[in-house]
């Protein structure tokens, strides 16, 4: 599955702006309670209310096609206004075809970096309690799956300056443990609680963040009170979701979350983790990081 992005701009005379507004209601509610998999739908106005602009985000092409049938004959009363756009990402031929002779121009992926997300979103560090980060890999979905569960490649990518190489080791089924694991300075964490939530092949896996230990801290300098004041938080965890966009090219999206407000642990991931699936790309791509 390849997930969607759209963009409509949509141009309204004067005096047909408070029907337009009605409509981009009936819209709203719509996407609420019959949609699916319509992920973000946001709609923006310019100061003179003449021009609207529309940012939608689906689960796929399946579910963009379900919103516009949900939309039905509500959809063609926004003739009122003078409509284009582009949808972002990699549709199926049969919604490619249900888009050819429209205004909507069709952008295939090329590049993405993506900083912090919040849950709920916001520019206040204090109030996020979760990190999304989005990468593109010039790789199948087969080998992105390989190198978030094989040994042997996380040690290529996966490496603290002090502890170095990082590597997660079980059998990658649900409800199974792990151990983290720093083989250079002779560390493994285990603990029951690492466990693997999901684990769908070359799709999506989960599981929970390892144990900070006492060991943990030494083995990467960090300075026991911090230790214990990470151990305190709540137990974090962490998903994987692998998407095929085409073209040679997998869509690799890391969600960390489970943080309370205030985590002292967040702002440490997010900037961990970046430098994590960078290398990772590197080394799928390239062979070497």
């Amino acid at each position: 599955m390849s997930e969607l992005q759209g963009v409509a701009r949509q141009k309204v005379q004067a005096s047909r702006v408070e029907e337009f507004k009605q409509l981009a209601a009936q819209c709203m509610e719509i996407v609420r309670t019959k949609d699916t998999g319509t992920l973000r739908y946001e709609v923006y106005v310019n100061d003179d209310e003449s021009e609207f602009i529309v940012l939608e985000r689906f689960k796929d092409s399946a579910a963009l096609i379900q919103h516009s049938a949900n939309l039905g004959e509500l959809g063609e009363k926004f003739a009122i206004a003078s409509t284009s756009g582009e949808l972002l990402g990699a549709p199926s031929t049969e919604l490619r075809e249900s888009l050819a002779g429209s205004p909507v121009r069709l952008f295939k992926p090329f590049l993405s970096s993506e900083r912090v997300e919040g849950r709920p979103k916001t520019g206040n560090m204090e109030a996020q309690t979760a990190f999304v980060y989005t990468i593109y890999v010039m790789a199948s979905p087969e080998r992105v799956w390989q190198g978030l569960t094989d040994p042997d490649l996380m040690r290529g990518y996966w490496r603290h300056q002090k502890a170095g190489p990082k590597t997660f080791l079980s059998d990658w089924k649900k409800g199974s443990t792990y151990d983290m694991a720093h083989g250079r300075v002779g560390l493994v964490v285990s603990d029951p609680d690492q466990v693997i939530l999901e684990s769908d092949p070359y799709d999506r896996l989960a599981y929970t963040w390892h144990t900070m230990t006492s060991a943990w801290a030494a083995a990467v300098g960090m300075d026991e009170a911090t230790a214990a004041l990470w151990r305190a938080e709540p137990r974090s965890k962490v998903a994987f979701d692998i998407a095929d966009v085409g073209h040679g090219t997998t869509k690799l999206t890391v969600t960390h979350d489970g943080f309370a407000p205030g985590s002292a642990v967040l702002p440490a991931i997010s900037e961990g983790w970046p430098a994590v699936l960078s290398s990772l790309k590197t080394l799928l791509e390239t062979g070497s990081s």
